[in-house]
């Protein structure tokens, strides 16, 4: 069969680079998503291209794309709730993580939350079986990076933070404890509190931050040689210092 795991780290080990990549799944799963308004993102592609104006609601991850009748059945729903509990109870798959991945939880000693296009890479990973709950009960330092640029619709840093943490706790049980990331790091963009002039920054609510439980850290770490990047050395720099204090 199919190793994704082991052929991934053979082109690391054969080109001579440093890390490791750990799979979360090896089964081929689809990506699908819907909107605040109801609208189905049929595809990994759709869920980072499609309706960029809208919010996405939830993602699913499916063992196939729908069929033009399984999106009309959906349809067939007029509440959004409704479409969200027919696509969880009729297709959504929750794949078992790899033993690979809920060990390197286990033994890191930092976990980050990288720059990311959430819905299609970090949501993911956080739905499957085990990883929120290894997440949850890591004791190593979570420290999360916010995006620079509006990945799609018009959430502001505070509320990206707040649904990381949602996904953190996803399918929280009763006896476990709610678990919050520790640091967030956040450009200035040259340091706007409440919205930003340009369409593509996320809206920095500063005030809004204070409300949780983590420590934002506010430092310019755009990287003015490439556009929409962060400074890398830098945010390493940051990471490795952190990690170091909180030992």
């Amino acid at each position: 069969g199919k190793d994704y795991h082991y052929t991934i780290n053979k082109f690391i080990e054969l080109f001579g680079l440093k890390g490791k990549i750990v799979l979360n799944n090896q089964e081929p799963l689809w990506l699908i998503g819907i909107t605040e308004s109801g609208r189905i993102l049929n595809s990994e592609a759709a869920v980072i291209d499609d309706y960029v104006n809208e919010e996405i609601e939830e993602t699913f991850l499916v063992r196939r794309p729908l069929s033009r009748k399984d999106i009309k059945r959906i349809e067939y729903f007029r509440s959004l709730d409704g479409k969200v509990k027919f696509i969880r109870e009729n297709f959504s798959v929750s794949p078992k993580a790899s033993e690979e991945i809920l060990a390197a939880i286990r033994n890191a000693s930092l976990l980050v939350f990288a720059p990311t296009t959430f819905f299609s890479s970090l949501a993911p990973t956080l739905i499957t079986q085990g990883v929120s709950q290894e997440i949850r009960g890591s004791k190593a330092l979570k420290i999360s990076i916010a995006n620079l640029v509006q990945e799609r619709g018009r959430r502001s840093v505070s509320e990206h933070a707040q649904e990381l943490e949602r996904y953190i706790n996803f399918k929280l049980e009763g006896n476990e404890i709610y678990s919050t990331i520790d640091y967030l790091i956040v450009n200035t963009h040259g340091y706007r509190t409440d919205g930003v002039t340009e369409a593509s920054r996320i809206a920095i609510d500063k005030y809004q931050l204070n409300n949780f439980e983590f420590e934002t850290i506010e430092i310019y770490a755009e990287d003015i040689s490439a556009k929409d990047k962060h400074q890398y050395p830098l945010i390493a720099q940051i990471l490795l210092s952190l990690n170091g204090i909180d030992k």
